[in-house]
């Protein structure tokens, strides 16, 4: 919790505006720099991809969890534009 609220501030001071993709029916955390559409959760895997900049992470979540850090400009264009797609048909 005390990381989630970190945070939250510093997106907030920063002024950084998230938009997130959850399964239907998932849990959503109230913030006003957060919004959110939601899609079924068979197009959704045990993945986090988040895209920020030229770079992509990908959190792949397990035992042990992974990590994947990819810095390519390229790369993060690609993702977006799936990104982008799979938010047109969210709700």
């Amino acid at each position: 919790p005390i990381y989630l609220k970190q945070y939250f501030t510093i997106i907030k001071e920063k002024n950084v505006k998230e938009k997130v993709i959850i399964a239907k029916g998932d849990k959503k955390l109230s913030h006003s720099n957060i919004t959110y559409r939601e899609v079924d959760k068979k197009y959704l895997g045990d993945t986090t991809t988040v895209i920020y900049q030229s770079k992509v992470y990908l959190f792949i979540w397990g035992n042990p969890h992974y990590l994947i850090l990819i810095d390519n400009n390229k790369v993060a264009q690609t993702y977006l534009k799936q990104f982008d797609l799979l938010w047109g048909i969210a709700r």
